[in-house]
């Protein structure tokens, strides 16, 4: 028995979903270990965790290596908030 396309594609999505769920549970603190290590913040590794995640998220049908994926927008988000907290720590007249 084949299910219609509207059924499918919500079946579709479902399973999706919950791949999604084990995905994170399985990933998320190694992802928060990765952050913490390069931003040196517990609170800001948390954010960039659950940015990449979301992104994640967002992107999954179309994501080949997820975990490969997560921890690059993790690394490159921490990046971005080193950086940014190096220059707010920088004086304005130099």
């Amino acid at each position: 028995m084949r299910l219609p396309e509207a059924q499918a594609g919500v079946a579709s999505a479902a399973a999706g979903a919950e791949g999604f769920e084990a995905f994170y549970v399985r990933e998320y603190h190694a992802v928060v270990r990765l952050a913490y290590a390069l931003s040196g913040s517990r609170l800001v590794a948390e954010d960039i965790a659950q940015e990449a995640f979301l992104r994640a998220y967002r992107d999954w049908q179309r994501i080949r290596q997820p975990s490969a994926w997560v921890r690059k927008v993790a690394v490159r988000r921490a990046g971005r908030t080193v950086q940014r907290r190096l220059l707010e720590a920088r004086p304005w007249w130099r």
